[in-house]
This record gives structure tokens, C-alpha cells and sequence, in this order.
């Protein structure tokens, strides 16, 4: 199995498969990420491309088309481009350490493990916009900063929740409002948002879900380092 019949693969779950994109797309892979799209795979990346990534980026690109048509319909050429080319870096050889870490007994990872993979998921969100973290500016000194996020960077945050509750088996709402996360407020309450993204992301959540959210100023010694949300059912 090689990176065509991944693409391939991909293609046919949303029902996009043609030569012209899938041509569009592997060239992507050669061009950003320097990748050999005809050289055999190693079996775990195989077998971590297929069964995890692509399932993933299917529901995230019919998810995120799904979201567009309650939010915003036009240049769709864009969005199919955008959604199509979704975490795409996750194929690049810097985010390989994905495929050989373990995710449901992360005891057992071993250091190198661990530092391959803390190397992959910064890369990752480095390479990857849509990712809240992306928009943290980190200073000389090692202090941070939260810049705003673009709207069609939360669309996209947006589409890629929905798409990963997809794939594991939960809802957006359930996710948010999770009680096991967040010191029990949700997952929702986790994130440190710029007042420009919370602007953004809170209409849409609220189309998207149904909840109501409220916004809450995060301190740092006194200091309004951002704002984090809380997400609930309607009462």
C-alpha cells in the first residue's frame, strides 16, 4: 500500500474520487511535504493511515460541508479545496510518530516515544491553522500571548470536532459539555480563546449545537491572558 492508495481511499469515502483530484491532492503530498507517494508503506503507517486518518478527514470534510451550508455557502471551491486538504501534514514524515504511539495506555509509551510524539503534535499544530494552539505567540522569554483565530479557521476547528466525535463515537454536544473534562465543566472550558474568536466561535456553536455558551475572563495573576467558554444545554 503506498500514499495513492490512501488518497484513493479517502476520495471514494466522500464520494470525490476522480484522476483530476486525486491527482490535486497526492501532488500536495510531493510538493508541501517532499513525500514518495509510490513507495510501500511501512505496515503501521498503513495501517494508521487507513483505519485513522482516513476515516478521520472523511468526517471532517462531511461534517465541515455540512456546517458551511448553516454558516456560510459561498466559494465553495474554496471550502471543498480547505476540507480536502485537511490535516494533510499528518501523511509528512515529521508527524510519523502518530502511528507508533499509543493512545489508549499512554503508560506504556517510552520515552522516546513520548518525545517523538510531543515532536509530531507540535509540528502538527504549527502546520495546521485550525488548531486553537496555533494562534499562541510564544515569546523569548517563554511567555505566551493568544492571538484571534480567522472565522474560517473556527469553521474549520468546528468541522474537525464534529468529524472526531464522528470517528470515536460522540457527539459535538456530549464532547463540549463533557463532565470528565475541564474540572468538570467540558471540554469546551479547556481552550483559552482570543475576545475575537470567542465572538466567532459562539454564534456558530450555538447554530451547530444548539447550546448556549458563556464566555469568562481567564486571569494570570491578575492579568486577562484570554477568555475561556462554557458550553450547556438550553434551559
Amino acid at each position: 500500500m503506498n500514499l495513492i492508495d490512501i488518497c484513493t481511499k479517502f476520495l471514494k469515502e466522500i464520494a470525490n474520487y476522480d484522476l483530476r483530484t486525486l491527482s490535486y491532492l497526492t501532488e500536495q503530498l510531493v510538493e508541501r511535504w517532499g513525500l514518495d507517494i509510490e513507495e510501500e508503506l511501512d505496515p503501521a503507517l498503513a495501517e494508521y493511515y487507513s483505519n485513522k486518518v482516513v476515516p478521520h478527514k472523511a468526517a471532517v470534510f462531511k461534517a465541515g460541508w455540512e456546517t458551511l451550508n448553516g454558516v456560510q455557502k459561498e466559494r465553495p471551491g474554496y471550502w471543498f479545496k480547505r476540507l480536502l486538504f485537511h490535516d494533510l501534514s499528518k501523511f509528512s514524515k515529521a508527524e510519523s510518530a502518530y502511528a507508533f504511539h499509543n493512545f489508549k495506555d499512554k503508560s506504556a509509551n517510552s520515552p522516546e516515544q513520548i518525545e517523538a510524539f510531543e515532536l509530531a503534535w507540535h509540528h502538527h499544530k504549527l502546520n495546521n491553522s485550525h488548531h486553537p494552539e496555533h494562534w499562541w505567540k510564544v515569546n523569548r522569554d517563554g511567555s505566551t500571548e493568544v492571538l484571534p483565530m480567522p472565522h474560517d479557521d473556527v469553521v474549520e476547528m468546528v468541522a474537525d470536532w464534529i468529524g472526531a466525535g464522528k470517528t470515536y463515537g460522540n457527539t459535538l454536544e456530549s464532547w463540549l459539555t463533557d463532565p470528565k473534562a475541564g474540572n468538570g465543566l467540558g471540554n469546551l472550558a479547556t481552550f483559552v480563546f482570543h475576545e475575537k474568536t470567542i465572538a466567532s466561535l459562539q454564534p456558530l456553536l450555538e447554530l451547530v449545537t444548539g447550546l448556549e455558551s458563556q464566555p469568562s475572563i481567564y486571569l494570570v495573576n491578575g492579568i486577562t491572558r484570554g477568555y475561556r467558554m462554557f458550553a450547556k444545554k438550553k434551559s
